[in-house]
């Protein structure tokens, strides 16, 4: 970003372009990180139409923990298919 605008150096992360398009995979990725080795082989369970499951769906499948992601009976097909 131009120094003029703003009187000093501005970094931007772009949030969008993660692989999930939001922020909530890096708080995913933490806490499936953050899982005790029993936790980690039990598995985690989330509910979630949006970014959430989303980003925990990446961060599970990234660390190898087991996910079950329950879904609405009305989402939306595009987001099933994410």
């Amino acid at each position: 970003m131009d120094q003029r605008l703003t009187g000093a150096d501005v970094w931007i992360k772009w949030e969008n372009e993660q692989v999930t398009g939001s922020f909530k995979f890096r708080g995913a990725l933490n806490k499936v990180r953050s899982l005790t080795p029993g936790e980690r082989k039990r598995g985690m369970v989330t509910a979630s139409t949006g970014n959430h499951g989303l980003g925990v769906s990446r961060a599970c499948e990234l660390e190898g923990v087991r996910l079950t992601l329950v879904l609405p009976v009305n989402a939306a097909e595009a987001k099933v298919r994410s």
